[in-house]
């Protein structure tokens, strides 16, 4: 899956790409993400890539998450028997604060029937 990062979202989790990406084969995996402002609370935009279909998320909570789950990715990946596979694995087993210490796997399955998928 490939996340594009416009400069602004990228500086705000502190992670800069170094090199441009070519497009995914797979439509669906091509996203791009922004961060903006609207009366001084933050939100993040995916948008995908070819579609231009969009999710909106309340970017506080969301953003100093995904500020968690990079350390925690960068930390596992810097062990070079863990694939990038088993690091996402890993991270969505690890319960964060903004789900109530929630589990995003077990979350994630619980959206899946909520909306008819």
């Amino acid at each position: 899956m490939i996340f594009r990062l416009t400069q602004k979202l990228a500086k705000k989790i502190h992670e800069f790409p170094v090199k441009s990406v070519l497009p995914a084969e797979n439509p669906y995996l091509d996203w791009t993400a922004d961060l903006f402002y609207v009366n001084r609370a933050q939100y993040v935009i995916a948008t995908n890539t070819q579609s231009l279909y969009s999710v909106i998320m309340h970017g506080k909570g969301v953003t100093g998450s995904m500020n968690e789950l990079i350390m925690v990715s960068k930390i596992n990946l810097s062990d070079d028997n863990v694939s990038p596979y088993d690091a996402a694995a890993r991270i969505n087993k690890r319960p964060m604060t903004l789900l109530k210490y929630g589990i995003p796997k077990k979350v994630f399955k619980t959206m899946l029937p909520q909306h008819g998928i």
